[in-house]
This record gives structure tokens, sequence and C-alpha cells, in this order.
């Protein structure tokens, strides 16, 4: 076997009616949130409505940056870094798929920076579009990511994708400092999604096992075997979701296998 690393820094709070703990949990992160989420499906579930709600109650103010987008760009990034600067944000929340999700960490990073030195940079200085000169993460913001999605398991890893619009680059974010600090995932939050949408999120999971399975080390036979039994999980989960996708423990083990990929 290769050696490594595990580090997994990041408190899931995993379980079905769990959203109602976002209040709580992001109390004892800060007291101004900069929420970020996209345009249209956290608000259409009224699910922005729930989490701001519970925000309040636990007398946290939210600010609200719904313009992240999917493949979320660098340049909105660092409009919601300025954003979050002006309103004197003291963490960071991100609402939704991989994209909010991603786009928090991102931020995060961005905003200590400019607290901490009084200079504000753009996010990509912290993703391999810099190659060599990338930035390492320092004392990033407290982070809270909230998941409606079962996919890209950005919830519980140290990544991020960000795009580069003005010159059609695609970067990766992925460092050690940048776990989140608390994950909730709420798998009632995935009932109303798509089968189509379903799909996609879990060939995107298996994807992220089949890769390592197939190119990785031929002698690390428990990472084998976990990568195997994963896949199955998600292909035995998504066969019950097809016939029926309100079922609640397929969802939830599905959520279950898009941290664990």
């Amino acid at each position: 076997m290769q050696p490594f690393v595990y580090h997994l820094p990041t408190r899931v709070i995993f379980g079905s009616g769990r959203l109602g703990e976002a209040g709580a949990e992001a109390k004892k992160l800060g007291k101004r949130a900069l929420l970020l989420t996209g345009r249209n499906a956290m608000q259409k579930q009224g699910v922005l409505q729930k989490v701001t709600g519970v925000l309040t109650g636990a007398g946290v103010e939210a600010v609200i940056f719904e313009r992240v987008e999917p493949n979320p760009r660098q340049e909105t990034l660092d409009e919601a870094v300025q954003l979050a600067l002006e309103t004197d944000c003291d963490f960071v929340i991100g609402l939704g798929g991989g994209s909010p999700m991603d786009s928090a960490k991102a931020v995060a990073m961005a905003l200590a920076h400019a607290k901490r030195t009084k200079e504000v940079l753009s996010v990509w200085e912290w993703t391999s579009g810099r190659k060599e000169c990338r930035r390492p993460v320092k004392d990033p913001m407290p982070t809270l990511l909230i998941s409606s999605t079962a996919a890209t398991g950005t919830e519980g890893n140290c990544a991020a994708v960000i795009t580069k619009w003005a010159t059609h680059e695609k970067a990766v974010l992925w460092d050690l400092g940048a776990f989140p600090s608390t994950s909730i995932v709420d798998p009632e939050l995935m009932l109303s999604l798509p089968i189509e949408t379903t799909r996609d999120g879990a060939v995107d999971m298996m994807l992220h096992v089949l890769e390592q399975h197939f190119n990785g080390d031929d002698k690390a036979v428990v990472q084998d075997r976990m990568a195997e039994g994963l896949c199955l999980g998600v292909m035995e989960s998504l066969e019950v979701l097809e016939k029926n996708s309100q079922d609640l423990t397929a969802r939830e083990n599905l959520s279950w296998a898009s941290i664990a990929a």
C-alpha cells in the first residue's frame, strides 16, 4: 500500500430531519453569516426560508448571496467576498448542491486572508490555476455546509472546483486546510430531487470511487473491497429510487455513500 494521511476534521451531522439543527450549529461558528446559494432550487423548495428562519431563531444573522452558478465562477465568488467584507460576516454557509458548497470553501479562504492582512485577493489565488504560485490555505473562516444533493461529496472533503470565465479555465482548490467546519446532511432535502438528477449524482460518486479503484495500488485490498461495496450500495439504492423516488431509506443510504465516496 502507498503511504497516506487520513485527516477528516469536518463534523458531519447526518440524518433525516436534522436541518432543524442548522441554527444551533451556526451559532457555534459566528454571529453573521454570508449564506451562499443558487438562484432557484433552494428558494422554490422553501429550504432557504427554513434555514434563514432557524438561523434567526438562534440569533444568527444571514447575509444572502443568491448568485452562485453551476461550476461557480471566480468573478462571482470575488463579489461574494467583497459583500462579506462590507457586511462584516464572520463565517460562511454554503446551501445547496456542489457549487454553493464549493463556493463557501473558496470564499472562506479569501475572506479570512482579507480580514487578517487587509489585502483583498481573488479566490483564484488558492487554486491550481495558479500552478506553483498557488497560495496555501491558512486559517479560513468557519464554514457550515448544508447539502441538498448526493453527488460530489464536497460536504466531507477539502476540495472545490472553480471556473475562471474570462479565460475559460477550470481549476481545483485542494488543500488539507480547506475542510468545512461542519456539514449538515439531511436526506429529507433530497426527496424532491428529480430521478435524472439523482442518477447523475450516483454516477458522479461512483466515478470518484472507480477512478482510484482502477488507477490506484493493486495491493490495497481493503480499499478495493470498500470501493466495491460503495458502488454496490449506490447501485442498490438507485434501483430502489427508480421505483419510488420518495423512499427515504434509499435517500439516506445514497447520501452517506456520497460522503464516503
